[in-house]
């Protein structure tokens, strides 16, 4: 028999070999056909001070388009005039610009503009109208409407210029927009067809931020070191420092801010884009 040590398990004579070193940590591979993390999708409105000599603090904003409006925010983005209020939610841009809302804010002296394709899904062309109608002045006109359809909810009536068979008025819901253009609506005893509303459409241009340039490159791109004031086209400032009363136009020389909806130059770029579209 051979004799051990008892408890060990080991010959007389015999001592326990040194333990094996641990192994190192194995590294983790990372799966490089995992899927990328998708880009957030936002959506902006600008919120503008009524006032611009009172201010007001970020969390009454949270405070009131979360509570009362639900309309739930991501960030707030300071401007010059006001707020860009940023969400990853389309319906929540018909929330911040709908009555219920302008009325809120108001309280905290700030009014929503509404971003240009949104206003025009809910601007329609009333075609086709009695003269009886058309000669009346746009109060008139709002009035009569909302006395008729407490429902439909105006913004604006505005007249084509001298024309008395053609007016445009802007909705304040886009549901009640489509609404109308499905059912028609009445007015001064008189009926107003689907067929004669028709929707305003917007034609989305390419614009550069930095150099102003439509329909050329995205601001990301542009090879200009300079970036100009939108305002008023100087190349000593940017828009956000503007503190002038006077305005031109980058693009046409105009006197109005390069943005404008009315400028000419913008409107002819949106016109060939629309006829290359169809």
């Amino acid at each position: 028999m051979i004799a051990t040590n008892r408890g060990t398990g080991l010959r007389r004579g015999e001592s326990r070999p040194a333990s094996r070193p641990p192994l190192p940590p194995t590294p983790v591979q990372l799966n490089s056909t995992s899927r990328p993390r998708s880009k957030l999708n936002t959506y902006r409105v600008q919120l503008k001070f009524i006032d611009p000599n009172i201010t007001v603090e970020k969390h009454e904003i949270f405070q009131t388009t979360f509570g009362q409006l639900d309309a739930p925010l991501i960030r707030l983005t300071d401007t010059r005039t006001g707020f860009y209020a940023v969400t990853d939610e389309a319906n929540t841009i018909n929330k911040l610009t709908s009555n219920k809302a302008i009325k809120a804010l108001k309280k905290l002296n700030l009014k929503p503009i509404i971003p240009p394709d949104l206003r025009a899904r809910r601007s329609v062309f009333i075609r086709q109208i009695d003269y009886y109608i058309g000669s009346k002045n746009p109060k008139e006109i709002k009035e009569e409407i909302q006395r008729i359809q407490p429902w439909l909810q105006l913004s604006e009536v505005i007249k084509i210029k001298q024309y008395t068979h053609l007016l445009k008025i802007v909705i304040a819901e886009t549901t009640i927009a489509q609404r109308i253009l499905t059912e028609g609506f009445e007015m001064f005893n008189t009926k107003i067809t689907a067929r004669q509303c028709e929707q305003e459409t917007y034609t989305h241009i390419l614009i550069c931020y930095k150099c102003y340039e439509f329909e050329s490159h995205p601001t990301h791109e542009c090879r200009s070191t300079v970036q100009v004031c939108s305002e008023c086209s100087s190349p000593d400032h940017i828009y956000t420092q503007y503190n002038n009363t006077i305005k031109k136009c980058i693009n046409c020389n105009g006197a109005h801010r390069t943005l404008a909806a009315s400028c000419p130059h913008r409107r002819e770029v949106q016109k060939q884009k629309k006829i290359d579209e169809e």
